[in-house]
């Protein structure tokens, strides 16, 4: 078997997904202990910016990204930056989570766009989400933030509105502010029928945080069809960036990161992710 290309990744965990076992504090702890050199989660905000910075600390590990003005969970909200109706509160959170974000030393914020109305199109909605997206792009700058558009299809969350690769990128290139990006996920870009790797190789530039699970069942990489020796190849030529680690473990979560050691340099020449 060919060893695998190398590549010197850094691994951010996402504690909504992995430790969950753990209160979110605990969380952050685990993280650092398993050697991640950073952690990411939706809602961060739960915990005071104070106390953010001493777990953080206490850890070793930085805050890679977080969401921002992401809704009301028990209305079914998923994002609030292309609804117009909901323009004051996606505003009111987002200043408030910039500041969050700037305070626990986060560089990133994901804006989720949120599910389209029934009956509305992306179209509809396209002049507020970029004036919502304009909007927090100057607030980000002057925190010295990059603001993140991560692409969500169907098969994850139904009527999302931003859910292919390509509408992420449309409004990265309408914007034309160099603080916004792409966060792009490997799992969705397979699942809505692209190449990862070529996507990575292709939009590196505009790619500012990358994450990793495979399919089926969104588990750990190797564990499925995703050619993830490909997209090694393509994270070397160009993307110096993190990887986060969004995906839901097998077994346990420190049981389950052993294909992290193919990634770092620790593992054997050869590799569970197949020849090519």
């Amino acid at each position: 078997m060919a060893s695998s290309p190398g590549y010197p990744a850094r691994f951010s965990a996402h504690v909504g997904y992995l430790f969950t076992e753990l209160s979110l504090p605990e969380r952050i702890a685990a993280a650092g202990r398993a050697g991640f050199v950073a952690v990411e989660h939706p809602a961060p905000m739960q915990i005071p910016a104070t106390r953010m910075r001493e777990l953080l600390a206490d850890a070793g590990v930085a805050f890679a990204q977080m969401g921002l003005a992401p809704g009301d969970a028990s209305r079914g909200e998923k994002g609030l930056a292309a609804l117009p109706d909901a323009r004051g509160r996606f505003r009111d959170g987002a200043l408030a989570g910039l500041d969050y974000a700037a305070e626990i030393g986060c560089h990133m914020v994901h804006p989720m766009a949120g599910v389209l109305p029934q009956g509305t199109t992306l179209e509809a909605l396209w002049p507020a989400y970029l004036d919502n997206l304009h909007f927090v792009a100057e607030e980000a700058e002057k925190r010295g933030l990059t603001v993140l558009i991560e692409p969500i299809g169907p098969g994850t969350l139904p009527g999302y509105a931003i859910a292919r690769t390509g509408d992420a990128l449309r409004a990265i290139t309408e914007l034309g502010r160099p603080n916004v990006r792409m966060l792009f996920d490997v799992f969705h870009g397979y699942r809505e029928g692209l190449d990862p790797a070529a996507v990575i190789a292709a939009e590196s530039r505009r790619i500012a945080h990358i994450h990793l699970a495979d399919e089926p069942g969104r588990h750990e990489p190797g564990t499925g069809w995703i050619d993830f020796r490909a997209i090694r190849q393509a994270l070397a030529a160009g993307y110096g960036g993190l990887l986060g680690c969004e995906y839901v473990p097998l077994a346990g979560t420190v049981d389950g990161l052993t294909w992290m050691s193919q990634w770092t340099g620790d593992g054997e020449s050869g590799d569970s992710f197949g020849d090519t």
